[in-house]
């Protein structure tokens, strides 16, 4: 079973990024994520929203943005050195951070590891200006930690099945707390006191106001 998992939406979690690591080609496959030696030179000059891709022949602390030959850099990517673990307690994977700027466009990437054996992910989002709406997502937004969806419990380690069939799935969507307080912001300061908000807040389907 392979799953869409919300990357346009959201940093995954540490289950998501494993099991997406671990079944690294099939996604190769079916959604066209690039497996590579290095990072692909678009991301230096026209870095997307949502980008996957995965990294072989690479460490974490060893992955770096050199220079590349008759390329001028746009985006200026510097990767943080500290490592996290995610989640913190009884971690799936470890990932660590960097950020490409041009002026005020801003992209985040998620590098995350799970093994020496396997591929680096590369997860990029583009952060929003405080001033701007559109493509992208809040510099504070984060996930709920969780468990694997219960579609693929029992999936990740089944290895005795014989030609296993390949499905699809499509995570839905989730509204985090802080998703809530945003809308919550743009609301009351122009339309309507705080407790009005909550009101009519709660009257109308979060799909709605995304």
């Amino acid at each position: 079973m392979i799953t869409e998992f919300p990357w346009n939406e959201r940093w995954l979690n540490g289950s998501e990024y494993e099991f997406i690591i671990r079944n690294y080609e099939k996604y190769s496959e079916n959604f066209g994520f690039q497996i590579l030696t290095d990072h692909p030179s678009f991301i230096y000059t026209a870095p997307s929203h949502g980008l996957l891709y995965f990294l072989k022949e690479n460490s974490l602390r060893g992955l770096g943005f050199p220079r590349v030959k008759g390329l001028r850099k746009r985006y200026k990517w510097k990767k943080m050195n500290f490592v996290t673990a995610l989640p913190k307690q009884k971690p799936k994977v470890q990932y660590l951070v960097a950020t490409g700027r041009l002026a005020s466009v801003c992209y985040r990437m998620h590098i995350v590891t799970l093994d020496k054996k396997s591929p680096l992910l590369c997860h990029m989002l583009r952060i929003q200006s405080h001033f701007k709406s559109g493509i992208g997502i809040p510099s504070r937004r984060h996930f709920k930690e969780n468990v694997l969806p219960p579609f693929l419990e029992g999936e990740q380690n089944n290895e005795n099945s014989e030609n296993p069939e390949l499905k699809y799935h499509k995570v839905p969507r989730t509204i985090h707390p802080l998703t809530h307080e945003a809308i919550m912001y743009t609301l009351a300061p122009f339309r309507m006191p705080l407790r009005d908000a909550s009101i009519f807040l709660n009257n109308c389907q979060y799909e709605q106001l995304l």
